[in-house]
């Protein structure tokens, strides 16, 4: 699937998700086994399984209403969960405040995200304070959900 596709289907997601009142934390499309993985967000409460069908009915009519670029797919929806997976910088940004473990080449840093901007994550560790490159963390999730300091 080229670039062009996942962008557009992106696109369409993120609307049906926003207009039944959630917001869009990742989509995972596997190209082997065809699946559409949607986790979905609400501020201020945890999500159900009832929300979960909200947005898939959502999603679903969207995607095959029109042109989606798949022809054929299993779609799932749910909850980034409390271990959440951070990938890109909106994530971080989210994050600021919680207790991260974030893999860097070969080595894991554990510690509190402190700063997010679209390039790098600040993130306090026992040894101290370290300035992280998005481009070079390899994996990274929330560790506990544990609030420090986060300004709300």
């Amino acid at each position: 699937m080229n670039s062009a596709v996942i962008e557009n289907m992106h696109s369409k997601v993120r609307k049906s998700v926003e207009a039944v009142g959630y917001r869009l934390y990742d989509i995972v499309f596997n190209q082997v086994t065809r699946t559409l993985q949607i986790y979905i967000d609400h501020p201020g409460r945890n999500i159900t399984i009832d929300d979960c069908q909200r947005v898939s009915n959502a999603v679903g009519d969207e995607l095959d209403g029109e042109e989606s670029g798949l022809a054929s797919y299993t779609l799932e929806v749910s909850s980034p969960g409390i271990n959440r997976v951070l990938r890109r910088p909106e994530h971080f940004q989210w994050a600021v405040g919680k207790l991260a473990e974030i893999d860097v080449g070969t080595h894991r840093v554990r510690g509190f995200i402190r700063k997010a901007d679209d390039e790098f994550v600040l993130i306090a560790a026992e040894d101290g304070e370290s300035m992280i490159k998005y481009c070079s963390i390899t994996k990274a999730r929330i560790a506990e959900e544990i609030d420090y300091g986060k300004r709300r």
